[in-house]
């Protein structure tokens, strides 16, 4: 219940733009959109936070020898399907392999997306709670504090060329919290305000003895030059 009210009050802010038809009885329903070429789902994440003044994290699970991207990859239609942030999510749920969501409890405008895989994973990172920190730095620096209390998770050593212009380095923040999970502390660190609306994505591995889980920052929208 308390999930619904806090997506009804952030579903307020993404009715601008969507249309509407009456049924017979008075009900309002949406109009679709014409169909439009599909967009990657990370991108179509970035265009409703947009839309709806929202933002997203996003955990994704790797196979060996599968795709290291399968979540974020997955090709979604580009137009906002429904009439609210709450209908698009659960649509999201019901067509994307694997989509999973809940919203941030301390930050309600910040919707955690994760492969469903990784609910099954023993230990995973995510999951894992901070007993206390107390950090101001970089994303990186931030990082390596959380690993230092035994939970496997790191910067990524490994960088695709597409993800280059979407790793940050250098915004700096502060956190100072107790008893929370790993991606409330990752998600409280940065300002939100100018910052992009996928926050962050990690990768973590499902088969082998490495299951920790990278994280990388995207940045603000507009990257410093260093």
């Amino acid at each position: 219940m308390r999930k619904l009210k806090i997506l009804s009050a952030v579903a307020l802010l993404c009715f601008a733009g969507l249309s509407y038809l009456p049924h017979a009885d008075g009900a309002r329903a949406v109009t679709r959109a014409p169909a439009e070429a599909s967009i990657p789902l990370e991108m179509y994440l970035s265009q409703l936070g947009d839309t709806c003044g929202c933002y997203f994290t996003l955990e994704e699970a790797s196979e060996v020898g599968g795709a290291a991207n399968q979540l974020a990859a997955y090709m979604v239609a580009g137009r906002t399907p429904g009439a609210s942030l709450e209908q698009t999510l659960e649509e999201l749920s019901r067509t994307v392999p694997n989509f999973t969501y809940s919203i941030s409890g301390d930050k309600p405008r910040i919707v955690h997306v994760v492969d469903a895989r990784l609910k099954r994973l023993s230990g995973y990172a995510m999951e894992r709670v901070v007993t206390s920190i107390d950090y101001k730095g970089d994303v990186g620096g931030l990082v390596a504090r959380i690993n230092q209390q035994g939970i496997p998770i790191s910067s990524p050593t490994v960088v695709f060329t597409d993800e280059l212009k979407l790793r940050d380095l250098y915004s700096k923040g502060h956190v100072k919290a107790e008893s929370l999970k790993v991606r409330e502390v990752l998600s409280s660190f940065v300002p939100l305000t100018g910052y992009r609306k996928v926050i962050w994505s990690s990768r973590t591995n499902l088969g082998g003895e490495d299951q920790t889980t990278y994280v990388r920052f995207h940045g603000p929208q507009r990257m410093p030059k260093h």
